[in-house]
């Protein structure tokens, strides 16, 4: 798909937002709440890519989708792992411990993971994690994984690709509501905040509602630009929705 400037935008607008909330946390509590944001970016883009992928070939083709994300992913986050490692030595020896399994988690995309079973806040860590801010890219990769699996139910014994989209369109927003609903579960019935945080199905009504959004975009393609300003006005609109939010 082509380069969308937008979708840029709203990355700057989300990562300003993600700054703020860690250097002046009295000024944006909910500022966590960015994440949702590089999620729906990520569901969308992804999404697009697979549906186009199948308009052309008529097959999803999983594995290579897979295996691009996990080439594109993996090998900055190698680098990004050996070179925390060699600083690590010059760090206070409390740094060191359990750096080694800290390290595996990140490589294998599964921090989120160690971080539900572990417990604890994130916030208030008295023995960092040096690979902590891993648990984002561990969570889109696991979303990624059932993407796929995800779209062969939709693709499955369709007669047209409009038959495609509009089952994606349906079966996202069911499994964005679902994933909404054991969010609130996790958070307010059984108060397991990093249950409801780091999950990915807890957090897959973000990316899934990205999902959606691609395929309705597919579905009612961009006429031409007199509708530009109603567009624009409808961001700003949920942007500030989400900030007062």
């Amino acid at each position: 798909m082509s380069w969308v400037v937008g979708l840029d935008t709203l990355r700057l607008f989300a990562i300003a937002l993600i700054v703020i909330y860690h250097f002046f946390r009295g000024v944006l509590p909910g500022g966590f709440l960015t994440v949702e944001i590089f999620l729906v970016i990520s569901g969308y883009l992804l999404g697009t890519g697979l549906l186009n992928t199948y308009k052309k070939t008529k097959a999803v083709q999983g594995g290579k989708f897979v295996l691009r994300r996990l080439m594109r992913l993996w090998p900055a986050l190698f680098v990004c792992v050996i070179f925390t490692l060699c600083l690590a030595f010059f760090s206070p020896h409390g740094v060191l411990e359990g750096l080694h399994l800290d390290a595996l988690f990140a490589l294998l995309f599964s921090t989120n993971i160690q971080e539900i079973v572990q417990g604890g806040s994130y916030e208030d860590l008295t023995m960092p994690n040096l690979f902590e801010h891993c648990w984002f890219l561990a969570l889109e990769f696991q979303l990624c994984l059932s993407l796929p699996i995800v779209l062969n139910l939709t693709t499955l014994k369709a007669r047209s690709f409009k038959k495609v989209l509009k089952r994606t369109l349906l079966l996202s927003i069911c499994i964005s509501l679902i994933s909404a609903a054991l969010m609130y579960v996790y958070a307010v019935v059984f108060d397991e905040i990093n249950r409801a945080y780091f999950a990915p199905d807890t957090q897959a009504f973000a990316f899934y509602g990205g999902v959606a959004l691609a395929a309705w975009r597919l579905l009612r393609p961009y006429p031409s630009r007199r509708r530009r300003w109603p567009a624009i006005l409808a961001l700003v609109a949920a942007l500030i929705t989400f900030l007062i939010l």
